[in-house]
């Protein structure tokens, strides 16, 4: 039961974690019967700072209530997270964390910028990876992502987020069904945005 139970923990975090960063979704208050409340992803409060691609594209309100406009798709450059890291700057965040999924991260590393890298290694290892962007405003980590969407790269001050709980994690015991001992595990949570200024989001990146 033990083993089973921390089983399905791990499984609730992937959850949560998937719907803050895997889909881009505003949040919905519901209706109290038969249509949950639900959080708004972390991209529907990016509005300050959103970089959309050309065409139609458009940001988000940056309340949480509404999603982006599909732009023309484009390649993720430097430049346009140089931009995005100097808008976040001009509007008095100091952000730390570049969160892309695998594609983009392989793209990140191969930046000119991060052409000329020289470390002290194991002469069997070789290094092919970018782990610290150093930018004109400050560090920043570099955070790949499984869950995250292909077409976005996130850049985060991150104590500007956090996950609030009106019901944190909890075990309740259900009705035993014969030799079966059966147990529900919950959590009830949103993301809060202290500043959605303080972050930002590149938008509209194409590849797979």
């Amino acid at each position: 039961m033990a083993y089973q139970l921390a089983k399905a923990g791990m499984e609730l975090k992937r959850d949560m974690e998937f719907s803050l960063v895997g889909v881009d979704k505003a949040q919905d208050v519901g209706n109290g019967t038969n249509n949950p409340r639900e959080l708004g992803s972390v991209y529907s409060w990016l509005g300050t700072n959103c970089l959309v691609g050309a065409g139609s594209g458009a940001a988000p309100t940056g309340d949480g209530t509404d999603v982006y406009t599909a732009g023309t798709d484009r390649d993720f450059t430097e430049d346009l997270l140089t931009e995005v890291v100097e808008d976040i700057w001009e509007q008095g965040g100091n952000p730390s964390v570049i969160m892309c999924g695998a594609a983009r991260k392989a793209e990140l590393t191969d930046f000119t910028g991060t052409a000329n890298q020289y470390k002290s290694v194991d002469p069997k290892t070789i290094v092919n990876a970018v782990d610290i962007y150093v930018s004109d405003y400050g560090e920043l980590t570099v955070v790949p992502n499984r869950h995250m969407l292909t077409d976005s790269v996130l850049v985060l001050q991150p104590d500007m987020w956090s996950v609030d709980y009106y019901r944190d994690f909890q075990t309740i015991d259900l009705a035993k069904t014969g030799d079966a001992d059966e147990k529900q595990m919950l959590v009830e949570y949103t993301l809060c945005s202290k500043n959605e200024a303080a972050s930002g989001v590149i938008r509209d990146v194409a590849g797979a």
